[in-house]
């Protein structure tokens, strides 16, 4: 009965469109915690100064184009995926999105 519970738990979880994303913000903002702890602490060595040598605003300048290049290169995909959606489900039926996913 307990192996039921949970099994459904699962499929309905890992069925939803949030789960994945979800769980990749929770472990990026840990992740940012976790590294801002590291530099206020001092823990990190001055050696790792070879992959970047340039200055605050340039780094910013770096970290601004590739935040952008990242979102349009994820939300290409993400609306040819929403449109397939959309003609799958008005084709067949709503019920059959479940195998699209």
């Amino acid at each position: 009965m307990r192996n039921v519970k949970i099994s459904k738990l699962w499929e309905q979880f890992h069925s939803s469109y949030w789960s994945i994303p979800a769980f990749m913000a929770v472990g990026a903002t840990a992740l940012a915690f976790t590294m801002l702890n590291l530099d206020h602490t001092g823990k990190v060595n001055s050696d790792y100064q070879c992959f970047y040598t340039g200055r605050a605003d340039g780094a910013r300048s770096l970290l601004g184009s590739v935040a952008g290049l990242m979102i349009s290169v994820a939300a290409t995909p993400f609306s040819i995926t929403i449109v397939a959606l959309q003609l799958a489900a008005s084709n067949f039926s709503p019920q059959l999105l479940r195998n699209f996913m």
